[in-house]
């Protein structure tokens, strides 16, 4: 990120997304939609590309941590009262993740791939087919975690991280 960032940012931004099923009570069970807030951790640029892995992922589940039942309120009632005060097209300036500075990252290891059974059985491999600029996806893998990280300028990938 400290290569890619925009040049007048002094501070990176790892924003992660938050399940509020978890966090908000009374979705019922069979719900299947989204319903995400979004946990963010920053960072000096200087230091981001000397931060060890461990940090980075430190940093991040605190700030996913954060995310609880009132702080969600707080951010669904902000969103609301946008919505009411300039409209709709004001929602459109809302940035899931910053838009010069910042990386998407979705941890998706614990989705339980492996206990779905298609026709075929289980599968054998599982990819991210739509990569999106600015986005780290985090897969579970035989061996611990496969890190997918998509660049502005071209697609990387990072394997065992």
């Amino acid at each position: 990120m400290p290569t890619w960032a925009g040049t007048g940012e002094k501070t990176s931004f790892l924003t992660c997304p938050v399940d509020l099923r978890r966090v908000l009570p009374g979705f019922p069970p069979a719900y299947f939609g989204c319903a995400v807030a979004l946990a963010n951790a920053s960072f000096e640029r200087g230091r981001l590309a000397e931060a060890s892995p461990a940090d980075l992922a430190r940093r991040v589940r605190d700030g996913v941590a954060a995310v609880d039942e009132a702080r969600a309120r707080r951010s669904l009632q902000v969103i609301d009262r946008l919505r009411r005060q300039e409209g709709l097209a004001a929602l459109e300036r809302l940035h899931v993740v910053h838009p010069r500075a910042g990386l998407l990252v979705t941890n998706l290891s614990r989705l339980p791939v492996r206990e779905i059974v298609f026709d075929a059985g289980p599968p054998v491999a599982h990819d991210i087919l739509a990569p999106v600029e600015r986005c780290a996806v985090v897969l579970p893998a035989e061996d611990g975690l496969d890190v997918r990280i998509c660049l502005p300028v071209a697609c990387a990938t990072v394997a065992g991280a």
